[in-house]
């Protein structure tokens, strides 16, 4: 809805914008010493650029739309799911009684990601990708 709302009120500031350019019967362009309307010279130029503003507004006006919507639904969703986030690890629980290292949860299975106490006498690799926190 909110997208919907976003479209049809940059369409209309963007038409309102260059309405007078759009119903234009004399666009003149000026350069070098010979000035040139490209109305009347070139009318089915003049047509297709229209056509090609009009489809090409149409696109880009989703496309820019689209990413402000998406921008600011995370920018509202963030904040959500890190308390989300933030109570699920709170809640995880281990056995203290044994010696044993909690490296992680997995959600997929609901169960802790433990390495038990003969595992902590060898040596770890650790790899991940740039910001997956391998140092922690």
């Amino acid at each position: 809805m909110f997208i919907t709302i976003l479209y049809i009120v940059s369409s209309f500031l963007i038409f309102k914008l260059f309405y007078p350019i759009f119903i234009a019967d004399e666009v003149i362009i000026t350069y070098g010493i010979n000035p040139f309307d490209i109305c009347s010279k070139n009318p089915d130029l003049w047509k297709y650029i229209k056509i090609t503003y009009i489809i090409t507004f149409i696109i880009s006006n989703i496309i820019v739309n689209n990413f402000l919507y998406s921008k600011i639904s995370k920018l509202f969703n963030s904040t959500s799911s890190k308390s989300k986030k933030d109570k699920k690890i709170n809640s995880i629980k281990y056995d203290k009684s044994k010696l044993s290292l909690l490296i992680g949860y997995d959600f997929k299975n609901n169960k802790n990601i433990l390495i038990p106490e003969s595992g902590l006498y060898q040596n770890f690799l650790i790899t991940g990708t740039i910001g997956s926190r391998k140092n922690i």
